[in-house]
This record gives C-alpha cells, sequence and structure tokens, in this order.
C-alpha cells in the first residue's frame, strides 16, 4: 500500500528561528514553501491550459495568503517561462501531490502535545501517502453523507469537532477521505497480520466476521 516511515522532527528549544536547533522546524517550513510555489506554478499553467486559444494580452493571478496580491502576468511570456521551467521535468500539479504527500510523513520527535502512550505508538509509525493518483486514477475519494453519518456515529467527538477550511469551518468527517482500495482489492483485503492484545481477540472476530479475508484460527491465538 505504499506506506512509509514517519520522518521525526526535533521542535525548536528556544523562539529564536536563528538558532541551529530550529534546523528541523525550518526545513519543514520551506518545503511547505515548496509545496505552495509549485501549487501557484500548476495553478497558472492550468489557467492557461483552459485556454488554449489566448495567446496574447494579460491575466491577473492572485497570490498569498495572510496579505494577498494580485499579480498581471503577460500571456505569451508566461507560457515561454513555465514550458522552460517544466521542461523534462515531472508536470507541477504532480509535483505539488508528491510534495503533500511527502509533507504528510513528518512528526515531532519530541511530542508534548498527546499522552505517552499514544506518542509511543506514533514515535513508530508508517503512514500510507494520500491525495495521490496512480496513471490518473485517485487513489482516494471524498466521503458521502452516509459515510460521514457512520464516522458521527462511531466517535461524534472526533469526527465532529471544527475543521478549518479555506472555505470555512466544517466538521472534520466532512473534509475527511476515504481510502477505498486499489487494483480491485478493499484495504482489508490487503492485511496481511492484526496484532491485538489476547483479550481483545473474540471482539476482533466479531469485527472480521463476515468479511471473509481472515480465517479463523482453530487455536484461537492470534
Amino acid at each position: 500500500m505504499g506506506a512509509l516511515p514517519v520522518f521525526y522532527i526535533p521542535q525548536a528549544t528556544t523562539a529564536d528561528a536563528s538558532e541551529i536547533n530550529s534546523l528541523g522546524s525550518i526545513l519543514v517550513m520551506q518545503m511547505i514553501d515548496a509545496m505552495v510555489l509549485v501549487m501557484r506554478l500548476a495553478g497558472v499553467k492550468q489557467n492557461l491550459d483552459d485556454a488554449p486559444d489566448v495567446t496574447e494580452g494579460r491575466f491577473d493571478n492572485t497570490f498569498g495568503f495572510e496579505k494577498p496580491k494580485t499579480f498581471s502576468l503577460d500571456v505569451r511570456e508566461t507560457r515561454n517561462a513555465l514550458e522552460a521551467f517544466c521542461y523534462g521535468l515531472t508536470p507541477p500539479d504532480m509535483l505539488e501531490h508528491a510534495l503533500t504527500g511527502l509533507l504528510g510523513c513528518f512528526y515531532p520527535a519530541d511530542d508534548l502535545r498527546d499522552n505517552k502512550v499514544l506518542a509511543y505508538y506514533r514515535q513508530r509509525e508508517w503512514r500510507i501517502s494520500g491525495n495521490f493518483a496512480v496513471r490518473g486514477e485517485n487513489v482516494m475519494r471524498r466521503t458521502s453523507d452516509q459515510v460521514i453519518g457512520r464516522l458521527l456515529d462511531i466517535d461524534a467527538d472526533f469526527f465532529g469537532r471544527d475543521f478549518p477550511t479555506p472555505s470555512g469551518v466544517k466538521r472534520l468527517a466532512e473534509e475527511a477521505f476515504v481510502y477505498p482500495g486499489f487494483g480491485g482489492k478493499r484495504v482489508i483485503q490487503m492485511v496481511r497480520r492484526v496484532i491485538v492484545p489476547r483479550e481483545a481477540l473474540a471482539l476482533l472476530w466479531q469485527i472480521f466476521d463476515g468479511l471473509g479475508v481472515f480465517g479463523i484460527p482453530e487455536t484461537g491465538d492470534a
């Protein structure tokens, strides 16, 4: 499933960004800037690709978050510049997704927010990348209203909490993505081993009963 081990980045111990102990945090922030830069290139390229017959004139592009600024670009020169910058490289829209997926593999080495048990497991974590496509096929999809309702039934406090988006605050369940599987297999069919405490075995088999993906061991062992 393409899972990757998480990169652990120490958090800065001082507020001074010039200190060497801020190196890890600075690298992550600069990777975010690189992702946004590629995102801007992809957006400009998409605007030009949507109007292939427009070869002259100028068009406006607004960039920035807290203090957005609008730039007027020449159509012909921008087309030439994008062709030059992207020549022989992965297209910018694909690079944007790649950087987004890579940034999802970072985690603080010194977790001061979560409980010790959760931090222990997260510091041994492998993550499945999201927001990518294989041969033009998106691997993940948005949640349906039915799935949103099921998520809220499972844990309303977690999936119902506020989640900020560029278009406003929504519930976390509404912004979640579903990983239905790949190559004709559901995610659960790709699982080869489930490790649980012995006292949880009965509940485990109850959950998996009817899925047809695991054979219940005769000994009752995991």
